[in-house]
């Protein structure tokens, strides 16, 4: 019975994996619309590994898309490789993963509200920085438009592609003896270090992984848009969204990030459609009713509601 449980869950993947593979040519939404959901759903895996897994909330977790994005589009438009995208891409991811570990070296040394004020004070920073930079560097205010980079297409399917290695990295992680080490420092990290785990050295590893994942969708985003500029790429109403979604689908579950990501981002886009600017409301109302009634969000509702799952939702 096991095993068929496996092979029904592992179709269902496959299922969904293919609906977004056909999706931007069934003419049923935008293939801008599809992209934008699986990012959202990239942006939630990140954060959700550092805030689920290592109960760190990072309120400026956007840095580090910004980081990517902006290490892509500087590489490309300063040197010869613009030519090679893909690589330019992988660049930008890897810057993310460096500024995560130095900064993390830092910034992890907090604890609760003020890691969650220093992130969002780094990401307001980094806007600032960008804007002031001189126009010949950084773009400024203009940005930094890059036409030849872009293929949306290609962006399309290279962000599917890594959303889902990511989602199959954080499984494996999880399960492996790295994630339960980082959930024993979630509950309780005096006592793992007390234990002998080396907390410090686990966190960092984790944030670094977790800043790589959003800043290769960072750089994605480029190739799919082809313009960078600081607002849009240090765009704080993302992060809320972001948080939003993951608490709504289930903080620290492998799969919750998925379902929130998708569940409120087309409640969002039906609201825009008949209510612009109306999704902040949304935003926030769907962040109150959690906090008071759904702390453990959709995969949380649902095991309190089936006993038969509890403990079973990873």
């Amino acid at each position: 019975m096991r095993n068929w449980g496996k092979i029904v869950q592992l179709l269902g993947w496959v299922i969904i994996i293919g609906f977004f593979a056909w999706a931007p040519h069934s003419g049923f939404m935008t293939t801008t619309y599809f992209f934008l959901m699986i990012k959202f759903i990239c942006l939630c895996l990140s954060f959700n590994l550092i805030a689920g897994y290592v109960g760190y909330i990072s309120f400026g977790h956007v840095a580090f898309y910004g980081i990517g994005g902006y290490v892509t589009a500087i590489i490309a438009s300063k040197t010869s490789l613009i030519n090679h995208p893909y690589f330019c891409i992988l660049l930008g991811g890897l810057g993310s993963a460096i500024a995560g570990y130095l900064l993390g070296l830092v910034l992890l040394r907090l604890k609760g509200a003020y890691f969650a004020i220093a992130t969002l004070a780094l990401n307001e920073a980094l806007k600032v920085i960008m804007f002031n930079l001189p126009e010949s560097f950084s773009g400024g205010t203009f940005g930094i438009p890059l036409p030849k980079i872009r293929d949306a297409m290609s962006a399309y399917y290279l962000m599917l592609g890594f959303t889902v290695l990511s989602l199959i990295a954080i499984i494996l992680i999880v399960k492996s003896r790295f994630g339960v080490t980082l959930k024993a420092i979630r509950e309780d990290e005096e006592g793992a270090m007390a234990m002998g785990i080396n907390a410090p050295k686990y966190k960092i590893w984790a944030f670094t992984i977790s800043t790589f994942i959003i800043g290769m969708a960072g750089a994605i985003d480029l190739r799919f848009i082809g313009y960078i500029y600081p607002e849009a790429a240090f765009y704080i109403e993302t992060n809320v969204e972001v948080i939003a979604m993951t608490m709504l689908g289930g903080l620290g579950t492998i799969f919750g990030p998925v379902i929130g990501a998708v569940t409120l981002y087309i409640i969002e886009d039906i609201v825009w459609a008949k209510w612009p600017f109306s999704h902040l409301i949304v935003l926030g109302g769907v962040l109150v009713l959690l906090v008071m009634f759904m702390r453990r969000g959709i995969l949380g509702f649902i095991e309190a509601m089936l006993p038969s799952l509890r403990g079973k939702i990873k």
